[in-house]
């Protein structure tokens, strides 16, 4: 009991270094603490899912308990389905893969030496160093697919479509004169798009609230 209760407090301290690149995007600070939370709790399931089902594929006699390696890979998923999903909303494509895939090498990048044993003139490999490999390919594989859907796809630059299959161009990083064009136009029905990005909302709230404190409109 006390091990695999240590292995979750280690493996608490171990992904803190993993937030580092949600950490350095460009967004809203609500929302990127909203991501860097999400990217941790994603990291904590993947290096104890990892952790666990390596240990019972290599070691016949493995002191994690069954029960811990399947409940960890559960909460993986849905915590992978979970992120992706929000950062669709809030991030392009690039971003989200480059922030999920990055904070995952850091914590193989941080479990590296445990992996493979160090002799001096290189590395050697070790079942458990091979089996935790694949197993970590075949999870930035499922997190790659995650973040490549572009139903959600906000990024500057990329167009989603509507219900009348017309291209709308995103705005969420469009110069604000184009944001004061579509309030002019359109007004307070801008915010009636239901395609709208979370970070498109917020800028035209913003437009609209500095056009009514400047006009009394």
């Amino acid at each position: 009991m006390q091990m695999w209760v240590m292995m979750v407090f280690m493996a608490l301290l171990i992904n803190i270094p993993a937030m580092l690149p949600a950490l350095f995007l460009k967004v809203d600070k609500k929302i990127k603490i909203a991501i860097t939370i999400r990217v941790y709790i994603l990291c904590f399931f993947l290096i104890m899912t990892l952790i666990t089902l390596t240990s019972i594929l290599v070691d016949k006699h493995a002191s994690n308990p069954l029960w811990l390696s399947i409940a960890s890979a559960v909460f993986f998923f849905i915590a992978l389905k979970n992120c992706a999903q929000y950062m669709r909303q809030c991030t392009s494509k690039l971003q989200r893969k480059s922030v999920i895939l990055f904070s995952f090498f850091i914590i193989y990048a941080i479990r590296f030496n445990s992996l493979f044993i160090n002799t001096g003139a290189g590395y050697e490999t070790t079942s458990f160093g091979i089996v935790f490999s694949t197993l970590f390919i075949f999870a930035c594989v499922l997190a790659y697919i995650a973040t490549s859907s572009a139903q959600y796809s906000v990024g500057a630059g990329t167009a989603s479509f509507d219900g009348t299959s017309q291209p709308r161009v995103d705005k969420s990083y469009a110069p604000q004169s184009d944001i004061n064009y579509d309030i002019h136009m359109k007004g307070k029905d801008v915010l009636n798009d239901p395609n709208l990005s979370v970070i498109e909302q917020q800028r035209y709230r913003d437009a609209l609230q500095k056009k009514e404190d400047e006009s009394g409109w």
